[in-house]
């Protein structure tokens, strides 16, 4: 999150990553913090657009950046849910947050425990 406070602009969580790569969800924040870049693909039908994919520090393209963030926070499915999916139209920073810390907090939270509805 601090990546984000630091820059507002740069995130949108709807998106995994723009067209230009220039604003990302968590998910690709978590990926940029963990050493991962950018690189501009063509499109197969019309090679002269592109589009921005993640590329892991090996240098293989990510097919999902979801499941790289999952893997390298290395959380459970509930919480990737709640944290990746069901957050995609928080426009909030502070609810992002707060959202965020609750995960980190109970990481072992799962769709029996009672939760905080707040956050679901």
């Amino acid at each position: 999150m601090d990546r984000i406070d630091a820059s507002p602009a740069e995130w949108d969580q709807m998106s995994w990553v723009n067209e230009c790569g220039t604003t990302m969800c968590l998910a690709g924040h978590v990926l940029m913090e963990s050493g991962y870049t950018l690189t501009q693909v063509a499109e197969d039908d019309e090679p002269d657009r592109t589009y921005a994919e993640f590329v892991r520090p090996d240098g293989e393209l990510v097919e999902y950046a979801l499941y790289d963030a999952v893997d390298l926070l290395g959380m459970n499915d509930f919480n990737a849910h709640r944290l990746f999916v069901s957050s995609a139209f928080i426009r909030d920073r502070v609810e992002m947050r707060n959202l965020m810390e609750h995960v980190i907090a109970h990481p072992n939270d799962d769709y029996t425990s009672d939760l905080d509805t707040e956050f679901v």
